[in-house]
């Protein structure tokens, strides 16, 4: 299997039923796979690019850190395509500034999407901000 931003966690899931247990560890945003049905319709849908920005996570780590514990719990080496098929970083940043907007209008708590939005804009030069705004 290869690892690609637009992998579907749902065919990911079933190829290696061990990394919901993973992703779950990796971020509480991630709580949603112990649902299956959330499973079974979102995991169709949303890509491990799309996983990356609700985790406030970047793509070359989520799916590094997938492949790893792949080779760990079976020893198989998967490829790893970090590039292809995804969002460029300021797109995943625009994506996630996004979600976080979508999930404050949602109800859900503050203080958890601020700890998002500070992770997420850490490493941000203001003139990128500004760029954003125009997207």
């Amino acid at each position: 299997m290869e690892l690609t931003s637009s992998t579907k966690v749902n065919d990911l899931l079933s190829r290696y039923p061990f990394l919901k247990e993973y992703l779950i560890g990796l971020n509480p945003e991630f709580k949603m796979l112990d649902n299956p049905f959330m499973r079974r319709t979102v995991g169709r849908l949303a890509s491990l690019g799309r996983v990356a920005m609700i985790g406030g996570m970047k793509v070359p780590d989520l799916l590094a850190g997938i492949a790893a514990e792949i080779k760990k719990q079976t020893g198989e080496v998967v490829k790893v395509w970090a590039g292809e098929g995804g969002l460029s970083e300021d797109e995943q940043r625009i994506e996630t500034m996004k979600h976080i907007i979508k999930e404050l209008h949602a109800g859900k708590d503050a203080e958890s999407q601020k700890k998002k939005f500070q992770e997420l804009i850490k490493d941000v030069a203001p003139w990128e901000i500004a760029r954003w705004s125009s997207a």
